[in-house]
């Protein structure tokens, strides 16, 4: 009888935990939309100040609340803010999956930054772990579009970065891999805001062949 009452109470504690996840799941999400839609209001005093809130309040990790700040100081332009905030990501320890995703991303911010300012050893030395972090990362299905979306931008700043310091081997072979993940992510969502990205990310490599003066390719 002991061991029965045991079971319950130990069957009743998990999936009051996995709920729990779910409740917090759902917060996070809804507290994301409330600053979107404040931040497209252009209320951006307001926005930082629920982050700050939100993170108090533990609806938002520390590292989801640096994210979201450094992404609306990537809106704003202010880049070097910007950086601060998404080092601080990459400097913390993931609590969730949601975590994660925003550790890589914002990596993936950061080659960008450092691409920005034509730091292209740094891009190198920021991105390569990274999509080797991706390659190995275990994910459900649901989010494949999102991994695949923060590789390709990553592939993307790395080869514009390996054609800048002359290695256009490696970066004819980068390009490649980002063209076959292009067709990939439109398999998986076949809409056309996967295609807008995808798009951008041609525009790079072609840009990259004709700073190259390589009209061929």
């Amino acid at each position: 009888m002991r061991k029965l009452l045991y079971l319950v109470v130990l069957l009743v504690a998990v999936v009051a935990c996995q709920e729990k996840k779910q409740i917090d799941l759902t917060r996070t999400e809804k507290a994301d939309s409330i600053f979107k839609q404040v931040a497209l209001a252009k209320n951006y005093e307001r926005a930082f100040a629920l982050m700050d809130s939100f993170e108090k309040a533990g609806v938002y990790t520390s590292l989801h609340a640096s994210k979201r700040r450094g992404d609306l100081h990537l809106y704003l332009r202010d880049f070097d803010k910007a950086e601060v905030e998404f080092r601080k990501v990459a400097e913390a320890e993931p609590q969730n999956l949601k975590d994660s995703l925003n550790y890589f991303t914002s990596l993936g911010n950061i080659a960008q930054l450092e691409e920005k300012r034509l730091d292209y050893d740094a891009v190198l030395k920021t991105a390569l772990p990274v999509i080797e972090e991706l390659n190995n990362f275990k994910y459900p299905q649901k989010y494949a579009y999102d991994v695949m979306y923060t590789k390709m931008g990553l592939l993307t700043f790395v080869g514009e970065a390996q054609f800048a310091l002359n290695k256009e081997t490696d970066a004819e072979k980068t390009y490649e891999q980002n063209y076959q993940l292009m067709n990939e992510m439109i398999k998986e969502r076949n809409v056309c805001t996967t295609y807008f990205p995808c798009i951008s990310s041609l525009d790079h490599i072609v840009a990259a062949y004709l700073d190259s003066n390589d009209y061929d390719k």
